[in-house]
This record gives structure tokens, C-alpha cells and sequence, in this order.
């Protein structure tokens, strides 16, 4: 494995106002979950949240799913220690530039602000937490991320 993806899911995989993937979602996790770790994390309850990624049929492409009622700098850690990857190895995806952004930022992680929707208008507070890459598109993603 070449390192550690870890993506945000709503309003980043799935767009939530139209029930249904981001385009470009699936095989961009069918391609690079070939080479990279990939970790989910959600902020919501844990049964209905695992419910639904594996009723959209990706849950499988997940090497771990971290899905609690916070979001923040520790759920990141867990993901890096499960898949024993270090911040250098791993790429945060996120459309929160104040959160999962910012977290991946503060942990020395590669970031790229999926600027999409209700949080698109909203910028870093600090310098520190601008996105290494901002994109509005799954398939701009596969450009940044090598293979």
C-alpha cells in the first residue's frame, strides 16, 4: 500500500441533498483502493451511518469505518494508527475546510478541499488551515492523488 486516503462522507462521497454518490465516487475507490488504505469517517450514529454505506454498496472498499456523534483530531489518529500509516503517507478529503481540512492540516497530512455545496463558501479561518488542493470534482481528485 502506498498510504493512507482517509475521505469524510457526507457532502463528500455522498451528496446528501440528491441521495445518491458523487459522481466519479465509485471508481475512484475501485482504482485507488487497489494502492491506498481507505478510511471512512462520518459523523453520525453508527448503526444507521454502516447501514447506509453498505446499502450504497461501497463499504467494502473501506479498510475501516469510523463513524461516531464527534469529528474530530482523535478519529483521525485512529486512522492513521489502524492502518499504521504516518501523517507523511496520508491524504485527508474532506468538504469542511474548518474541520476535516483543518484536522488534516494540524496532523501534517496532504489535504484536498472538496469545495462542493452547502460549506463551499466557507473559508479557513487561518492560514495554517488552507487545503493543499481544492477541487469541485471526484475526477480532479484522481489528477492530484498518484497511483
Amino acid at each position: 500500500m502506498k498510504g493512507l486516503i482517509i475521505i469524510d462522507f457526507s457532502r463528500t462521497i455522498y451528496d446528501k441533498p440528491n441521495d445518491r454518490l458523487f459522481e466519479g465516487v465509485v471508481d475512484f475507490l475501485e482504482k485507488y483502493g487497489k494502492h491506498y488504505a481507505l478510511v471512512i469517517i462520518s459523523r453520525d450514529d453508527t448503526e444507521k451511518r454502516t447501514r447506509h454505506i453498505q446499502e450504497l454498496g461501497i463499504d467494502h472498499h473501506f479498510k475501516v469505518m469510523i463513524i461516531r456523534d464527534k469529528k474530530g483530531l482523535e478519529e483521525f489518529e485512529e486512522a492513521m494508527e489502524k492502518t499504521g500509516f504516518g501523517p507523511e503517507d496520508t491524504w485527508t478529503i474532506g468538504d469542511k475546510v474548518r474541520t476535516e481540512i483543518a484536522i488534516g492540516k494540524e496532523l501534517g497530512c496532504r489535504t484536498i478541499w472538496f469545495r462542493h455545496g452547502k460549506y463551499a463558501d466557507v473559508e479557513p479561518e487561518h492560514e495554517k488551515g488552507q487545503p493543499d488542493h481544492t477541487v469541485s470534482s471526484w475526477k480532479e481528485i484522481k489528477d492530484i492523488i498518484p497511483i
